[in-house]
């Protein structure tokens, strides 16, 4: 149903786009060899306009994620240690953004010395207006990037297995 629903709204910003560029066009330019680039180019721009947050908002997301969403490793040979588990700021919003995006940094420390184990950065997109207006999906996942989110954890295993180093509360 949603998706019946995005189709219906993408076809009437289309012809909403489609009117009011010619339209536009009509107004703007006098000499008729130029309303038709004209009117394509503001055809163009009305097109993206709805969602242009989440164009720039994609860029901004991408730029954290390959500058900080590294993993770093505090020792050489974390096995066998214990560790609390430590995540601060936990989802919190990056400011000056196009699109909400939430920041977590987690930090793995030994549990006797407080010596940095491991640590990483987590960073989620959500959807930019149009999606959090019209709720068009549960998780306000944006519809212009990938994978929403990124995280310097690495593949799916969880990080103590996979240093195997223990986790205490």
């Amino acid at each position: 149903m949603t998706g019946a629903l995005l189709f219906a709204l993408l076809l009437l910003w289309v012809l909403v786009s489609a009117k009011l560029a010619r339209a536009l066009a009509r107004k703007v330019s006098s000499l008729r060899a130029f309303r038709a680039p004209f009117a394509v180019a503001i055809f163009a721009v009305l097109l993206v306009l709805p969602i242009a947050d989440e164009v720039v908002g994609g860029f901004q997301f991408r730029f954290l994620c390959a500058r900080d969403a590294a993993l770093v490793l505090g020792v050489p040979n974390p096995e066998g240690r214990l560790a609390r588990y430590e995540a601060r700021p936990s989802n919190a919003r990056v400011p000056r953004t196009a699109i909400p995006i939430l920041h977590s940094h987690v930090e793995y420390r030994d549990a006797n010395t407080t010596e940095l184990i491991a640590g990483y950065d987590s960073f989620v997109a959500k959807g930019g207006l149009l999606v959090r207006t019209f709720g068009i999906s549960e998780s306000n996942s944006p519809l212009t990037i990938g994978s929403p989110a990124c995280s310097g954890e690495g593949p799916s295993t969880a990080l103590p297995v996979r240093l195997k180093f223990q986790v205490t509360d």
